[in-house]
């Protein structure tokens, strides 16, 4: 095809060739495709073969000429390389047919890399990328050529994943390897496996040595996974999408990444709150870095500022940089909120799921927040687990659902409070009841607070309470006003301002006659007037000992089911409150009452949609009082309380609201490689098989406890037996107290491990102190620790016992780095330049490279990879503005963290103990297990 048949072929050429550079892959493939190959005949005849035994890869042919099949719509990326007398032709699948000529390769050719430039436009469509090119859409070639500085950029980040032929070889022979491993542990020679997959051996064949692409090796792993209980995730290997080891993140990479989250105010309505830029990442990683900005000022030192928006916490740990005058808070164990002054070159470790939050102080230059969070690796998840309390949340026990947070990022429950005053009170009652609760100190933000107050001190109540309180009516009339004698419509409520309503309490089911039809028709018409309900469900006695709980929730689910829309339940919290225990002092147990909310939460699943399972609240109200409030909202599936006594007391009401941020909470959750793995075993098993096996490790005579009968319940001993097996060395009485949790000493844990059959170290226990949920670490200090060396000055950062392989670093590039010295280690390494020169990165693995890392750049280095930071001869122009503000590091300052992957100590422990007269095959098999 000439230049003048396509115009833009030049351009695109041009821009690849010169815009794109080295060692972007992408644009490596696309030169290849744009080059022309040697087309030849087989057998004298022009055209291709159509005998897969003849192509070096194996493909498919779906016949059909290439001209009767449109391009457009299709990917011509997805074409198959054929071998033949040392020349390439390749075959589209898309199209039915070997491409015939120069003509059909360019033709589809061009019509996919005028599809990527769309591609790259649209991805960028609301980032300032886009904005600050201002030319409009990107269509042609020449569009990516305007602004080729800022393209490059955004290419070298979009194009990682187009691979070579060779990296693409190089990736399917590594899941052969990984087949051919699987298929030895079945016991199974490849034949075997050929037939029960009803696949050709061919196929399996060209599949080990790499010629095949990668969507008929997926197709093949799908087929094995189903075939046999393989886990498809251990087949399938990412592609490696760094360039030798290293990936580069650029500051302009990073900006065109900006979003801007909101959160809710003090007022309840949403409004900016922070700034978020991406970070070099890698799929080869567990890292999860972002840039932050913090929201803006909060100045009144006050932890609990309604300004100050915490979050829920994460499932990932987070170790962060402060770059400026930030104010950090978080949620400690016992439900209080602190706030620490940093400033540059702070540091802290946050344990999953700790809520906090990130604000700016007054009169400061611009606060920036660089927060790296990472999984912790498979082998060490159990203590991470314990180590955080986990509080896994699933429906009854299974996976079906979820409880504060399902398995799937979305946000969490909110935690609420309702407190049904009833029938009580006089004017000063009342009044000193809310000057109590307006004189309450919370020590928690993430709670709701409903209080329901008799008709007759509605309004009072209302202009008197605190305003994060909202109040709620007992009852509403379900008709328009009228002549409704003794009622009080819903018109009326809403001209006062009430917001919330009681609806089907006990009582009035009992008393007034309101059948579930009723609280239903109700509730639907709360809802339709913009109220929000607190429903009341609940059985009496003689069903909870007569087994009926369930059939009873049945009957007065199913008439709300009926009558109310997906987007409804969004209105809708349910209380469930077991009519033998309210006022009664009973307590349903903690696990009855989950049992029951799990319950409510599949019927709903089944009945109603996932979507409302998952998000509607369901409260518990049964004589809830300020001492069993924190055990019974530990549970997962109990989203509230619906108090009635205890709320006429207001600092009993108060602790009762507190006891919420006692426990662990789930925003949203992130997968990820092997943890995702272990979370599909965790869904399975359930919180409270988890909980029991864990322990926490808080508390670390539970945890002990939970160590020592896991490993008990494994060798399938009792406490008898056990105690059998350690009498000559254990006395009886010393074996139940240890069994009970207590400390051994290390003569007893020798005894323990040698009938355990278990190493010494499996039988320890790491309390977690108050200090260590949350690590903070002055600049200062870290400074006193630094490590001084011919080119680094290293002070290490926020460290934690409890992941030993977690190392950050403030590493400053010395004068005298010309070059720097090597670093190589086992652990992935995440870089981000905090200071005001840039430095030079090379990297050595199949040959040596070098970068330029500027202020605001940040890179991604793999294990094993050595790499150096060196002063810069001739520095290159920095950004018009360091994104790291006036309150930089000065100087060549790294921010450096590494942590494990799913190499971890135990995994290397593991491999120590492999054969060396096989351990070269592990994830690279090339043989069968017998000859």
């Amino acid at each position: 095809m000439t230049d003048a048949e396509w115009p833009e072929k030049a351009e695109l050429e041009r821009w690849l060739m010169n815009t794109v550079k080295d060692p972007d892959p992408g644009a490596v493939f696309l030169r290849q495709v744009l080059q022309p190959e040697p087309r030849g005949a087989v057998g004298g005849s022009p055209g291709f073969s159509r005998d897969p035994r003849d192509h070096g890869r194996c493909g498919k042919d779906l016949g059909g000429p290439a001209s009767s099949r449109k391009l457009s719509g299709k990917d011509p990326t997805q074409f198959h390389a054929v071998r033949v007398s040392g020349q390439t032709r390749r075959m589209n699948p898309a199209y039915g047919s070997y491409l015939q000529t120069d003509k059909d390769v360019r033709d589809v050719m061009r019509c996919w890399a005028l599809s990527q430039c769309k591609r790259l436009a649209t991805a960028a469509k609301s980032s300032k990328l886009l904005r600050a090119s201002k030319r409009g859409d990107v269509n042609t070639p020449q569009d990516l050529t305007r602004h080729p500085r800022r393209w490059r950029d955004w290419a070298w980040n979009d194009t990682a994943l187009l691979l070579s032929e060779e990296d693409t070889r190089e990736q399917v022979k590594a899941m052969g390897a990984c087949l051919l491993s699987e298929a030895n542990d079945l016991k199974r020679p490849l034949p075997i496996v050929a037939k029960e997959l009803n696949v050709s051996l061919d196929l399996l064949e060209c599949f080990l040595t790499g010629n095949l692409e990668v969507s008929d090796a997926l197709d093949i792993m799908r087929k094995m996974s189903e075939v046999y209980a393989v886990p498809l995730n251990d087949l399938w290997l990412d592609a490696d999408d760094t360039t030798s080891g290293l990936r580069l993140f650029t500051t302009e990479a990073a900006e065109s990444s900006s979003r801007i989250l909101d959160r809710k105010d003090r007022t309840g309505q949403r409004t900016p709150y922070y700034e978020y830029r991406d970070a070099a990442m890698s799929r080869c990683s567990q890292f999860r870095p972002e840039w932050i900005k913090a929201p803006p000022e909060v100045n009144s030192g006050d932890p609990c500022d309604p300004d100050v928006q915490m979050n829920n916490g994460h499932l990932m740990m987070q170790t962060t940089l402060f770059i400026g005058p930030v104010d950090f808070y978080y949620t400690d164990r016992h439900g209080k909120v602190h706030r620490r002054e940093m400033n540059t070159g702070d540091s802290n470790y946050i344990s999953p799921f700790v809520p906090h939050s990130f604000t700016a102080r007054a009169d400061a230059p611009e606060a920036i927040i660089i927060a790296a969070a990472l999984f912790a690796s498979h082998s060490l998840l159990a203590l991470a687990l314990a180590a955080v309390g986990l509080r896994l949340c699933f429906v009854g026990g299974g996976s079906a659902g979820s409880a504060r947070g399902p398995a799937v990022a979305m946000e969490a429950r909110k935690f609420i409070v309702g407190g049904n005053w009833k029938a009580n009170g006089s004017p000063e009652s009342v009044k000193t009841l809310v000057k109590e609760l307006n004189d309450g100190e919370l020590t928690t933000k993430d709670v709701e607070v409903v209080c329901a107050p008799p008709f007759l001190y509605l309004a009072e109540v209302k202009d008197s309470l605190r305003k994060e309180y909202k109040v709620a009516a007992q009852n509403l009339w379900d008709k328009d006003p009228g002549a409704w004698t003794g009622e009080i419509p819903a018109q009326l409520l809403a001209d006062m301002g009430i917001e919330w309503v009681v609806l089907g309490h006990s009582e009035r089911r009992e008393n007034c006659g309101e059948t579930s039809q009723i609280v239903a028709e109700k509730t639907k018409f709360a809802v339709d007037k913009g109220f929000s309900t607190l429903t009341c469900i609940g059985e009496k006695l003689d069903a909870r000992e007569g087994g009926k709980t369930f059939e009873v929730l049945d009957e007065q689910l199913k008439p709300l089911a009926e009558v109310l829309s997906e987007a409804d339940w969004e209105s809708v919290v349910l209380a469930y409150e077991p009519v033998w225990a309210i006022g009664t002092g009973k307590v349903a147990t903690p696990e009855q009452a989950e049992e029951t909310h799990a319950y409510i939460r599949k019927w709903l699943a089944e009945n109603v949609s996932e979507k409302v399972s998952e998000s509607v609240r369901i409260q518990y109200g049964g004589s809830v009082n300020d001492k069993n409030a924190a055990e019974l909202g530990q549970q997962p599936n109990i989203d509230g309380f619906l108090v009635g006594g205890a709320s006429l007391k207001g600092s009993s009401f108060t602790t009762i609201i507190n006891s919420a941020g006692l426990d662990d909470k789930i925003g949203t959750v992130t997968y990820g490689g092997q943890v995702r793995r272990a979370f599909t075993e965790l869904a399975r098993l359930g919180a409270f098989r988890v909980a029991q096996l864990a322990g926490d490790c808080r508390n670390p005579v539970e945890a002990r406890k939970c160590l020592l009968q896991r490993r008990l319940a494994a060798e399938c001993l009792t406490e008898e037996g056990l105690t059998e097996e350690l009498k000559a060395s254990v006395a009886a009485g010393r074996v139940r107290e240890l069994l009970e949790g207590e400390e051994a000493s290390r003569e007893e844990l020798e005894a323990l491990a040698a009938v355990l059959q278990v190493r010494l170290s499996d039988l320890l226990v790491t309390p977690l102190e108050d200090a260590e949920e949350v690590v903070v670490t002055s600049a200062p200090e870290s400074r006193q620790k630094a490590r001084v060396t011919g080119s680094y000055v290293l002070a290490p950062l926020a460290r934690t016992r409890h992941q030993p392989d977690l190392k950050t670093f403030d590493l400053e590039v010395l004068a005298t780095a010309t070059p720097g010295e090597g670093l190589s280690c086992g652990l992935h390494t995440f870089v981000y330049h905090f200071g005001s020169e840039p430095v030079e990165l090379t990297w050595a693995a199949r040959e040596e490279r070098k970068v330029l890392l500027r202020p605001g750049d940040s890179a991604y280095v793999a294990p094993m990879v050595e790499h150096r930071f060196s002063v810069v001869e001739r520095p290159a122009p920095a950004p018009q503005a360091n994104p790291n503000g006036a309150a930089r590091g000065e100087g060549r300052r790294l921010f450096l963290v590494r942590i494990p992957g799913q190499l971890s100590g135990e995994t290397l422990a593991e491999f120590a103990t492999f054969s060396a007269f096989g351990r070269e095959r592990v994830g690279a098999e090339t043989v069968r297990w017998y000859n």
